[in-house]
Parts: C-alpha cells; sequence; structure tokens
C-alpha cells in the first residue's frame, strides 16, 4: 500500500507538504503546479487515505500535565488561566474527561495508558513526558516550545518585552532596571534553570540602545515576595534607575509594596510595567500598566491543535500568540 513518503518521493516535495494538500489545508500556500504534481502522484501510485476510526470527543481522554504545585499557580497564576483555558476549551468541545496530573522532580508516576492524548502546561520537557508516558501519546506543550517536532503554543514574549521598553522610552525614560525570577524546565526528574526569554529580550534591546547596566537587573524566584524583597534590595544599592520592567504582575505588585514602605512615588520617582495582566493588576494603587498575555487563548488553542493532531495531522505545529501592552497609570499614563 502506498504511504505519503512514497507520494513524497516520487513527486519530489516534502511529506508534510503531502499530508496537507492531500488533507486539504486551506493555510497551505503551493503553486498549482506541485498540487497536481502531488495528485498525479497520488493517483499513479493508487494511495487511498485511510480513515482512523476515532472515538468521538465525549469518549476522548485527556490529560492535563502541570509542571508545578498549587501553591506555585496561587503565586503566579500564569499557569493556572492556561489550565482554565484548557478545561473551558474540552467544555466547549464536548470533551468531558479530563485528568489533572502534577509532576515534580521526585515523581514516579506514569500516564495512564487510556489518555488519547496530552497537554504539557508549564516548563516540562519532552523528555520528562517520555519518562513518564507507558506509550507514545499525542502531546502539545502549552506555554512554551520543546524543541522542533513537537505541537507547542506560546505567548510572544520577545514582541512583549520589546512593546514595555519602548512604551517606557516613547516617555524620555532611559535608565530602565528588570526585576525578574529564574525560569526552571522539568527533565530527567530534575528542575533545570533554562533561558527566561523575558530578561534576554531585556538584555538585548538595553544593548542595542546601549542603554544596559548589569546593576540594575535583580532575579530571584517568581512570587510577590520575591519582587517585594528585589525591590528593596535594589533602593539598598543606591539610585534607582528611572523605570522598571517586572517579570510578572505578582512581582511587580511586590514590588510596589516595597517602594510605598520606602516612600518612594510610582509613578513620579519611578515607573513600573509588569506582565501578565493579572485580575488584581487593575485594582492596585497605583493601576498597573502591564503586558497582557492571552493565557486561556494558549490554553484554548492547545486543545484545538491536540483535536487535530488525534484526529490525523501528521506534521507539527507551533502557533505565537500576541501579546498587547495596557496602559495604567504606574508608568505616569491614565
Amino acid at each position: 500500500m502506498a504511504t505519503v513518503k512514497d507520494i513524497a518521493q516520487l513527486a519530489g516535495v516534502s511529506p508534510a507538504t503531502v499530508s496537507r494538500v492531500l488533507n486539504g489545508d486551506p493555510s497551505l500556500s503551493v503553486t498549482d503546479e506541485t498540487r497536481e504534481k502531488i495528485l498525479k502522484a497520488a493517483d499513479k501510485l493508487q494511495y487511498k487515505k485511510v480513515k482512523k476510526t476515532l472515538p468521538g470527543t465525549s469518549a476522548l481522554k485527556v490529560g492535563i500535565v502541570l509542571g508545578h504545585s498549587k501553591e506555585e499557580e496561587l503565586e503566579d497564576p500564569y499557569f493556572l488561566s492556561i489550565r482554565k483555558g484548557i478545561e473551558a476549551e474540552c467544555r466547549k468541545q464536548g470533551i468531558v474527561s479530563t485528568q489533572i496530573i502534577r509532576i515534580h522532580p521526585e515523581s514516579e508516576l506514569e500516564l495512564s495508558n487510556e489518555l488519547h492524548g496530552v497537554i504539557a502546561v508549564g516548563r516540562i520537557s519532552h523528555k520528562e513526558m517520555a519518562r513518564i508516558s507507558k506509550k507514545p501519546v499525542h502531546i502539545v506543550f502549552a506555554s512554551h516550545s520543546a524543541g522542533e517536532g513537537f505541537d507547542a503554543v506560546e505567548a510572544d514574549f520577545h514582541g512583549a518585552v520589546q512593546q514595555a521598553l519602548q512604551h517606557l522610552m516613547s516617555r524620555g525614560l532611559r535608565s530602565i532596571g528588570y526585576i525578574g525570577g529564574t525560569e526552571r524546565e522539568l527533565s530527567s526528574g530534575r528542575k533545570i534553570a533554562i533561558e527566561d526569554k523575558r530578561l534576554t529580550s531585556y538584555i538585548s534591546f538595553m544593548k542595542e540602545k546601549d542603554l544596559y547596566e548589569s546593576k540594575h537587573v535583580h532575579l530571584g524566584e517568581y512570587s510577590l515576595q520575591e519582587g517585594y524583597r528585589l525591590m528593596k534590595e535594589a533602593s539598598e544599592k543606591g539610585s534607582l534607575p528611572q523605570a522598571f520592567f517586572i517579570g510578572s504582575d505578582s512581582m511587580a505588585i511586590g514590588a510596589l509594596r516595597a517602594l510605598r514602605e520606602l516612600e518612594i512615588n510610582v509613578p513620579e520617582d519611578v515607573c513600573i510595567v509588569g506582565f501578565n495582566d493579572i485580575e488584581m493588576a487593575s485594582y492596585i494603587d497605583p493601576p498597573l500598566t502591564t503586558i497582557n498575555v492571552h493565557t486561556e487563548g494558549i490554553g484554548s488553542v492547545a486543545v484545538k491543535m491536540l483535536l487535530d493532531r488525534i484526529n490525523g495531522r501528521e506534521f507539527p505545529y507551533k502557533a505565537v500568540l500576541p501579546a498587547q501592552l495596557v496602559i495604567r497609570k504606574s508608568c505616569g499614563s491614565n
């Protein structure tokens, strides 16, 4: 029986292109000549598309694998919001069976053989997913990319940081500090520090403008308490920069409390921009300028990707969702 790879070899194109043409993918951009070549090759090889027998969505069993604890979700609701987006989209799609699985460095659990697919939320490597899987299973990584060959959906961290810094510079601010946490990926039973795109994008942007000063970078963990501690630490070093970009709203709220205790006014003395646009951001004093990340949208898209993969898509997708700057009073704007 002819396969997609056989057709690809005869037509001189990639198997992914063949698959997308034969499945009528409307987003595929190929010439009419290439499309015709693929269809003729399929006809010559007498290719017959095999329809996979799949359960209806109500019978699907989907696992939501979380690489963080309940306490960490409460500290920084970024991942909690993604999970809510997944659960809402599952209900919308008629999927009634979902399983929440929390893993940690010492975890010995294994995924159930009954799962049709899994959405991994947080910094979880594909090696870690393989470690806890009894059998190959469809996986979508939500909030970060696990590398080539895997379905993933994440936010445009680089574009978001640029928006924040460009806004601050448009207000005439040149001395801009950074407060953030440490990103860690769960891999092979260990949590390993990895690149934080918020930090690397900040450093790249500031160096490009010849404005980078390492003394204004303060790193800890992603929590309200750490935002408070790091802002106090920054003030003890002497003069503060004109503004701070802070890697999460939770950290920014802690930093605002520290500034209030130090009798440093926001935005008159120091401007603050956060990241995530959590609900509390618009209610604190002053209301927080921040980056709105479509976290629930990340969860929703992840479910649609998983269903698409279960239904036979053979090639990986990567989706990057845009983020928008929400301007409030913490950087001097109404």
